[in-house]
């Protein structure tokens, strides 16, 4: 039973690092290998899912915003908040339009507690970005992104966002 749990084990490391060398792969020049690379984590199940969120949070932009378009096309719900994060921390970045495009794919999935720090996000920007993240709110205020409409509604209430997110996606 032991040398089954090691060559288990063996196995799953082996796969490890062949998703970790798939991803570093995504923002290769080699457009043809990242988009064999993008195939094989897009196939790769579970352990390929961690990878790709720990590229999202942790990988430059071409590589973040290709592993985040991957999440979004398998519906992972585990990555909604890891691609919300890197959102939010990073106002500038040029991959912002590509993440609000993951997120807003993904609402149907986020747990209702991830809108409310979006709602926050809204609040502190300027008026003239407040635009790139109206699809996401429209998306969560008419769309399916609700999820448990009880929990949904407590979390944006706490928030305070509905009259004033309301008024402007509207």
């Amino acid at each position: 039973e032991i040398a089954g749990m090691t060559a288990s084990a063996k196995d799953l490391r082996r796969q490890s690092l062949d998703f970790d060398y798939a991803m570093r792969q995504l923002g290769g020049e080699d457009q043809m290998a990242a988009n064999v690379a993008a195939a094989k984590l897009a196939e790769g199940g579970d352990a390929a899912r961690m990878v790709l969120r720990k590229a999202v949070r942790e990988q430059e932009e071409p590589i973040a915003a290709r592993a985040a378009t991957l999440l979004a096309n398998g519906n992972d719900a585990k990555g909604a908040p890891v691609i919300l994060r890197r959102f939010l921390s990073g106002p500038a970045s040029p991959i912002r339009p590509q993440l609000l495009s993951c997120l807003t794919r993904l609402t149907g999935v986020m747990p209702a507690a991830f809108y409310a720090p979006v709602y926050e996000y809204f609040k502190t920007e300027p008026e003239s970005r407040k635009k790139d993240i109206v699809p996401l709110l429209g998306t969560v205020f008419h769309g399916p992104g609700r999820g448990d409409k009880a929990e949904f509604d407590k979390a944006m209430g706490e928030a305070g966002a509905y009259d004033n997110v309301r008024t402007f996606v509207q």
